[in-house]
């Protein structure tokens, strides 16, 4: 069995209109360690069951609030129906005083990332999208 570590990259915060550009899977058992990058025409409703066959828990930052839910509504997937378990850790950041996006309270806590030119929103801030478009729901902890 896997814990599975799950972010998407969205053209933005709206499912109905958005579309996602990449899903990306950290995958760990303790002896083995691989990376799922679905993206075009390999990112598909089969490709991700596929992906996530074997996950026993799954990780998210903010999963329930835009992950999870833009998933269901582009792939029509729920996964939370599939993987046993599904921990949002954006709830433990909150706990402990850190309530910025993900990649500003990776800073917080001292994580570098390896390659720093990928972002959210096709590197569009959520303050340049629309008032029209945005979901308070989806992106207001982003």
């Amino acid at each position: 069995m896997f814990d599975a570590y799950l972010a998407i990259e969205t053209t933005g915060c709206i499912s109905s209109y958005d579309k996602i550009i990449v899903l990306g899977l950290y995958l760990d058992n303790g002896n083995q360690r691989k990376i799922v990058q679905l993206t075009g025409e390999v990112l598909t409703k089969e490709s991700l069951i596929a992906a996530i066959s074997g996950v026993q828990n799954l990780f998210t930052y903010n999963g329930n609030r835009f992950d999870l839910p833009f998933i269901q509504e582009i792939l029509k997937i729920n996964i939370e129906a599939i993987v046993p378990n599904h921990h949002d850790l954006i709830y433990d950041c909150w706990r402990c005083n850190l309530y910025a996006g993900l990649k500003e309270t990776e800073k917080q806590l001292n994580i570098h990332r390896k390659h720093q030119s990928v972002s959210g929103g096709h590197g569009q801030p959520v303050a340049k999208i629309p008032r029209e478009r945005r979901q308070k729901s989806y992106c207001s902890a982003s």
